[in-house]
């Protein structure tokens, strides 16, 4: 199955509540298989960024042509949920279209 590619957005410096309006495309071989991950770390210069949290989006749970705005609980790590700490959320706002190519689906959003 092809991976579907990462993003990376831009910088928010010293911004607690960073808003980043990014559109991406990018094809989908198997919506019920495939999901979006999300991953935030803080970024302290020279040094390497630190983790905060990841979550994942499951691009079955989206329908064509529909906005799906939903908060995702940041964990520690996905594989394991045995942290309880508070990591955060994040807020996802998805317009999905499908377009059949030769590729597969492609996803608009």
């Amino acid at each position: 199955m092809e991976e579907i590619p990462n993003f990376v957005l831009s910088l928010q410096n010293n911004d607690l509540n960073p808003i980043w309006n990014e559109h991406f495309e990018f094809v989908v071989e198997d919506v019920s298989t495939q999901h979006i991950t999300v991953k935030v770390y803080d970024s302290e210069g020279l040094q390497s960024s630190e983790l905060i949290g990841c979550a994942q989006l499951r691009l079955d749970e989206l329908q064509p042509g529909k906005v799906k705005d939903v908060w995702l609980k940041l964990v520690k790590d996905l594989e394991i949920q045995r942290d309880n700490k508070n990591r955060g959320q994040v807020r996802n706002t998805c317009m999905t279209c499908y377009v059949e190519t030769v590729e597969g689906l492609k996803i608009l959003g």
